[in-house]
Protein backbone atom coordinates (compact mmCIF):
# COMPACT_ATOMS: atom_id res chain seq x y z
CA UNK A 1 0.00 0.00 0.00
CA UNK A 2 1.51 3.22 -1.24
CA UNK A 3 1.95 6.70 1.32
CA UNK A 4 -1.21 7.93 -0.59
CA UNK A 5 -3.32 4.88 0.08
CA UNK A 6 -2.33 4.52 3.49
CA UNK A 7 -3.21 7.86 4.01
CA UNK A 8 -6.94 7.67 2.84
CA UNK A 9 -7.12 4.14 4.82
CA UNK A 10 -6.39 5.82 7.65
CA UNK A 11 -8.69 8.99 7.30
CA UNK A 12 -11.50 6.73 6.19
CA UNK A 13 -11.08 4.50 9.50
CA UNK A 14 -10.93 7.60 11.73
CA UNK A 15 -14.34 8.78 9.99
CA UNK A 16 -15.64 5.66 10.80
CA UNK A 17 -15.00 5.24 14.46
CA UNK A 18 -15.81 8.82 14.91
CA UNK A 19 -19.20 8.47 13.50
CA UNK A 20 -19.45 5.30 15.70
CA UNK A 21 -18.64 6.57 18.60
CA UNK A 22 -21.28 7.06 21.35
CA UNK A 23 -20.09 10.99 22.32
CA UNK A 24 -23.60 11.86 24.42
CA UNK A 25 -23.06 8.60 26.47
CA UNK A 26 -19.24 9.81 27.36
CA UNK A 27 -21.25 13.55 28.07
CA UNK A 28 -23.38 11.94 30.42
CA UNK A 29 -20.69 10.27 32.16
CA UNK A 30 -18.49 13.42 32.44
CA UNK A 31 -21.57 15.35 33.68
CA UNK A 32 -23.16 12.32 36.00
CA UNK A 33 -19.07 12.46 37.97
CA UNK A 34 -18.68 16.64 37.16
CA UNK A 35 -15.37 15.22 35.19
CA UNK A 36 -13.79 18.18 34.43
CA UNK A 37 -10.71 18.87 31.46
CA UNK A 38 -8.47 22.44 31.79
CA UNK A 39 -7.52 22.20 34.65
CA UNK A 40 -10.65 21.33 36.37
CA UNK A 41 -12.35 24.65 35.28
CA UNK A 42 -15.13 22.91 33.07
CA UNK A 43 -16.93 20.24 31.80
CA UNK A 44 -15.99 19.79 28.00
CA UNK A 45 -18.45 19.78 25.46
CA UNK A 46 -19.44 16.93 23.10
CA UNK A 47 -17.20 18.62 20.39
CA UNK A 48 -15.02 19.24 22.40
CA UNK A 49 -14.74 15.43 23.78
CA UNK A 50 -14.94 14.88 20.10
CA UNK A 51 -11.77 17.03 19.14
CA UNK A 52 -9.66 15.52 21.74
CA UNK A 53 -10.49 11.86 20.41
CA UNK A 54 -9.72 12.56 16.88
CA UNK A 55 -6.77 14.48 17.72
CA UNK A 56 -5.37 11.17 19.55
CA UNK A 57 -6.79 8.65 16.87
CA UNK A 58 -4.35 10.93 14.40
CA UNK A 59 -1.46 10.83 16.89
CA UNK A 60 -1.75 7.48 17.32
CA UNK A 61 -1.19 7.40 13.35
CA UNK A 62 1.34 9.80 12.16
CA UNK A 63 3.55 9.19 15.48
CA UNK A 64 3.29 4.80 14.64
CA UNK A 65 2.21 4.13 18.72
CA UNK A 66 0.80 1.34 19.44
CA UNK A 67 -1.39 3.79 22.71
CA UNK A 68 -2.17 7.12 23.74
CA UNK A 69 -4.31 8.33 26.13
CA UNK A 70 -5.66 11.71 27.25
CA UNK A 71 -9.14 12.78 29.49
CA UNK A 72 -10.50 9.05 29.79
CA UNK A 73 -9.94 8.48 26.46
CA UNK A 74 -7.82 5.60 25.23
CA UNK A 75 -6.67 5.08 21.49
CA UNK A 76 -5.14 1.85 20.14
CA UNK A 77 -3.44 1.03 17.71
CA UNK A 78 -2.36 -2.49 16.23
CA UNK A 79 -1.01 -2.81 12.65
CA UNK A 80 -3.35 -1.07 10.73
CA UNK A 81 -6.59 -1.58 13.38
CA UNK A 82 -7.52 1.36 15.06
CA UNK A 83 -9.55 1.60 18.88
CA UNK A 84 -10.84 4.30 20.70
CA UNK A 85 -12.56 3.80 23.79
CA UNK A 86 -13.27 6.08 26.98
CA UNK A 87 -12.43 4.74 30.28
CA UNK A 88 -13.68 5.69 33.68
CA UNK A 89 -11.51 2.72 35.64
CA UNK A 90 -9.30 0.67 35.06
CA UNK A 91 -5.95 -1.39 37.05
CA UNK A 92 -3.17 -3.37 36.14
CA UNK A 93 -0.55 -5.90 37.67
CA UNK A 94 2.31 -3.72 37.86
CA UNK A 95 2.26 -4.18 41.70
CA UNK A 96 2.51 -7.62 41.62
CA UNK A 97 4.92 -7.60 38.60
CA UNK A 98 7.03 -6.01 40.91
CA UNK A 99 6.73 -8.92 43.77
CA UNK A 100 7.50 -11.04 40.88
CA UNK A 101 10.56 -9.47 40.34
CA UNK A 102 11.25 -9.54 43.91
CA UNK A 103 10.73 -12.35 44.50
CA UNK A 104 12.87 -13.74 41.41
CA UNK A 105 15.81 -11.29 42.51
CA UNK A 106 15.72 -13.04 45.85
CA UNK A 107 15.86 -16.37 44.63
CA UNK A 108 19.09 -15.34 42.03
CA UNK A 109 20.28 -14.08 45.18
CA UNK A 110 20.44 -17.11 46.80
CA UNK A 111 21.87 -19.45 44.21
Amino acid sequence: MNAKSLESFYDKSISDIVEGFDYEKVKKVMDCLEWEWGGGDKIPTIDEIEEVSIRLLRRAVSENISQCATGGFVVTKDGHYLTLSFNVENTDNVSMVEVLEDIMGEKEDES
